[in-house]
This record gives C-alpha cells, structure tokens and sequence, in this order.
C-alpha cells in the first residue's frame, strides 16, 4: 500500500497556516524564554490585548497598577511634606549661630521633655541641640581619657 503525500506548495501552505506565529517567529529569530515571549506579544498586540481583556472581566478584584505619573507625583507631593516636616524644628531657631551659655547647657542636661519642646525654650534649633548634646559626650569621654592618661 502507497502511503499518502501532499504536493509541495499544499505541505507549504498547511505548515504556514497550522504553525502558530510564535513558531514562526521562533525559529528565524532564534528567541529563548523571556526574549521569545516579549516579542510573539509585540507581533501578536490584537490577541495579547484580548486575553488581557478576558482576565480582567474574570477577575475584577485584581486592580490596575496606578500610572506612573500619578505616583511620581505622589512620590514629589510626599517629599515636600516631608521636608516642611524636617524643616519646622527651626522654626524656633533666633538664635543662629551664637555660642551656648552655661545656663542653655545645664537646661540641655537636666531639660526631661522632648526636644522640640527644648527648642520653644531655647530658641535653638532641634538639630543644634542634638549637636551640642553629641558633643558634650564627645567632650567628656575626651576629658575622661585625659584623666585616664594622667
């Protein structure tokens, strides 16, 4: 018995019309996983699209990514916010740049309140006394060694 063949050009068109465009596009380009698919998706938006569409009418509950502009935005809106936030430690700060008294300093030690509200007292900004306080420890572990070395 004489197994059955098909002319050429019908074996031709049979393989291009059965082949999936990503056969098609797999074996001149030479593609392999990620690449692969990025590009049957570019080839194929119509379809890529419409199976996005299907997902999402079956799924509801999942939400859209929020655009980019809108969280850039966001992102600058919170930045700012934050930066009035850091900035209004200084805004009891008259004394700038003046030298601390003794009296600033005992009232830095023995002060038990926050320092925001050491500050409004001050009239020193909540960075200078975090300074000051750093360094008066800085001073006195110096002192201690001099001692130390004595």
């Amino acid at each position: 018995m004489k197994a059955h063949t098909m002319p050429k050009d019908v074996e031709e068109l049979s393989a291009a019309s059965v082949g999936s465009a990503m056969r098609e596009t797999r074996k001149p380009v030479g593609l392999t996983g990620l690449e692969y698919r990025k590009e049957w998706n570019r080839l194929n938006r119509d379809r890529t699209r419409a199976a996005w569409r299907r997902y999402m009418e079956r799924h509801p509950e999942r939400k859209r990514k929020i655009p980019r502009d809108v969280v850039s935005k966001y992102r600058s809106e919170r930045r700012h916010k934050d930066k009035g936030r850091y900035y209004a430690g200084w805004e009891n700060a008259s004394q700038r740049q003046t030298r601390w008294t003794a009296k600033e300093t005992e009232l830095l030690v023995t002060h038990t309140g926050t320092d925001r509200e050491l500050s409004a007292l001050l009239g020193r900004s909540i960075s200078a006394i975090q300074h000051r306080r750093r360094r008066m420890k800085t001073d006195e572990s110096a002192n201690a060694q001099d001692q130390r070395q004595r």
